[in-house]
């Protein structure tokens, strides 16, 4: 990073958005890569797309960020440019990953998950990890511009390492409570090629009963499936015919069963056809049998799930009937389940900082994700995936239980460790714990506070430069 601020405050705002652009579309080229690992395949020669679409998109934050950076540098006084040119980054970083359209993966804050700099999550999440990382580049940077600023740059690194010092001596989840209640995940391993063939429905079907039955003796309180492992929707009866099986009521009379000679609560990620479309959905049947909760996916994948500019102004792109046609939830809702309050995240959603607070506001305790990072093979996607998971347990002081199709599962305590963790491509049962919340700053302020307050020092830094210019004169 300190090779990349160094390009933007060496030149001017005009110039350094170029090069910004330019290696912003580099950068995202090689990070999204994994994106068309199974997704290309749908739309033929035009699968390249998948990749570049989205790099080229996020280059141009990047490029603003460049910008940005150049002109705080030019005008801002000593070091404080260099730190305000992080800023600008950061914040370029934040708008690249909220809204419908937001892509949030590649964030140098989800990066930095196992490191020194994983507990400033705590206090600002990830978009303040991206601020502090970059204000050290930012800062040996304006050293290589400058050297006469040994002084300044010392003082700044300085800071920067007091800072991680501090938010790791006050953090919340080193004294977190023990974890006493029984949970289990579920990774049955069934591929992307072998999924939503009709052929498959009783597969996983099998599969996943089977391996639940085998996290019996834990006594879960919660077992948690992936992400559409039922391909067919559970609560329609067409759905289900079209896959030979009788009907719908037997298929949830099965989970209600299974839910109820466990004594637990399970959580079956299917697909929900209501009167406003198809859902992907997380269907949760109660120790009593019962179908209590249905959880519909909030913040679908834009462009596979959904097509944000309309299919009639796309129809001339090939294959696009093959995309997704779903439609997204729209409460934020969280479940009840024995003693803990589940907020239940699917695939996608979970990487979205803002869509999780606002579970954590309405009293979360447990956030439970269920995701098929299958379409990904072995690529970095499902690692970086996991790697996100591990920012959301320490920006929320939540434990995290998670179920993927194809892995990683497991379960993540509030300090961002794994307790239980499954490897890619294997079945396998996931028995642990999970207790009560590690209570941070991040989750009483959100996101949107500390992108406000980033974007605030940005100005004050601004106005502090032309003050200082005019007493100069």
């Amino acid at each position: 990073m300190a090779g990349l601020f160094w390009s933007w405050f060496v030149t001017p705002a005009r110039t350094a958005f170029w090069i910004g652009l330019l290696s912003g579309s580099l950068f995202f080229t090689i990070a999204y890569s994994w994106f068309g690992v199974t997704a290309a395949s749908l739309v033929g020669p035009y699968g390249f797309v998948t990749v570049l679409g989205p790099a080229i998109g996020d280059a141009f934050a990047f490029a603003c960020a460049a910008a940005a950076a150049s002109i705080a540098f030019a005008r801002a006084p000593g070091i404080l440019g260099a730190f305000a040119g992080a800023a600008a980054f950061a914040i370029a970083e934040w708008v690249r990953s909220v809204g419908m359209l937001g892509v949030p993966f590649a964030q140098i804050g989800y990066s930095q998950a196992s490191s020194l700099f994983a507990p400033l999550a705590a206090y600002g999440g990830s978009i303040f990890i991206t601020f502090i990382v970059g204000s050290i580049g930012a800062v040996l940077a304006s050293y290589a511009i400058d050297r006469t600023r040994i002084a300044r740059t010392a003082g700044g690194l300085l800071g920067i390492a007091l800072l991680t010092l501090a938010a790791y001596a006050f953090w919340p989840a080193r004294h977190a409570a023990p974890a006493t209640i029984p949970v289990s995940a579920i990774q049955g391993n069934i591929k992307q090629q072998t999924k939503w063939n009709p052929q498959s429905f009783f597969l996983a079907l099998n599969r996943y009963v089977e391996l639940t039955q085998a996290a019996q003796g834990s006594h879960p309180v919660l077992v948690l499936w992936p992400e559409t492992v039922i391909t067919a929707a559970i609560g329609d009866d067409d759905a289900l015919a079209a896959r030979d099986v009788p009907a719908a009521q037997q298929v949830r009379e099965r989970f209600g069963m299974l839910a109820q000679t466990l004594n637990t609560t399970i959580a079956v990620g299917s697909l929900e056809v209501s009167r406003n479309g198809l859902h992907n959905a997380l269907y949760f049947f109660g120790p009593n049998g019962m179908l209590e909760e249905i959880y519909r996916k909030r913040q679908l994948v834009p462009y596979a799930e959904w097509i944000p500019a309309g299919s009639s102004l796309l129809k001339w792109f090939p294959y696009l009937d093959q995309l997704g046609r779903q439609v997204p939830g729209r409460d934020p809702s969280v479940v009840p389940v024995g003693p803990l309050e589940v907020a239940p995240l699917i695939c996608w959603e979970s990487a979205f900082s803002d869509v999780v607070h606002d579970q954590i506001t309405r009293g979360a305790s447990v956030l439970a994700i269920a995701t098929d990072d299958g379409w990904f093979g072995e690529s970095a996607g499902p690692y970086q995936h996991a790697q996100i998971a591990q920012i959301r347990a320490i920006e929320s002081g939540r434990w995290v239980l998670r179920a993927a199709a194809t892995g990683v599962s497991g379960i993540i305590a509030p300090d961002g460790h794994w307790t239980q963790q499954s490897g890619l491509g294997e079945q396998a049962v996931i028995n642990g714990f999970v207790g009560p919340p590690a209570p941070t700053l991040f989750a009483k302020i959100g996101p949107w506070n500390v992108a406000y307050a980033l974007l605030a020092f940005y100005v004050l830094a601004l106005l502090i430069g032309w003050r200082w210019s005019n007493v100069s004169r």
